[in-house]
């Protein structure tokens, strides 16, 4: 995922910005030698923006660091609350490949909630379906998974900005 690297200060800003602007954005905050890869949140409020930052400076894995990469739209562009018209739509819209459908209703420090993914038209219908039953009232978003792919912000034309906070540790 190519990325514009910015310092903390202008990373904060430019995020703040976004979410104004957007609406929301998606965040993954990543501790290097974790033992992990990173988690996903989303940010909708431009406040939230230092309580992240914050957290990621307090990071107490490998050399006490973390990596903050944040993704302005075109993620999870198909939207809306669960009903049989959103499965429709899903399943009309999925073209193939890897998809993920995410609650959108879950922020910051919440990290972003996955109720459904797969890669096969029988694994679309088996996780929409349930969604009824599941997930009633759920404000969902549905579109090929960010992380899932190296190349995704290329092929979606999205913006991406990234940042490494927190202490160097000796």
């Amino acid at each position: 995922m190519k990325s514009l690297k910015l310092q903390k200060n202008e990373f904060r800003s430019k995020l703040e910005d976004w979410i104004r602007s957007s609406g929301d954005v998606l965040l993954d905050l990543y501790y290097p030698h974790s033992a992990s890869g990173g988690t996903l949140y989303l940010l909708n409020d431009p406040a939230q923006v230092a309580s992240v930052i914050d957290e990621a400076e307090k990071a107490k894995y490998g050399d006490g660091t973390s990596i903050l990469t944040a993704i302005r739209n075109k993620f999870y562009p198909l939207r809306g609350m669960v009903s049989r018209e959103l499965i429709e739509q899903m399943r009309n819209a999925w073209p193939g490949g890897c998809f993920s459908i995410v609650r959108l209703d879950s922020v910051w420090p919440q990290s972003l909630s996955c109720v459904g993914d797969g890669e096969t038209r029988e694994e679309l219908i088996s996780e929409t379906e349930a969604l009824l039953t599941e997930q009633p009232g759920a404000y969902l978003g549905f579109g090929e998974h960010p992380q899932d792919t190296d190349n995704w912000s290329d092929r979606h034309d999205a913006e991406v900005i990234e940042t490494v906070v927190g202490k160097l540790r000796k």
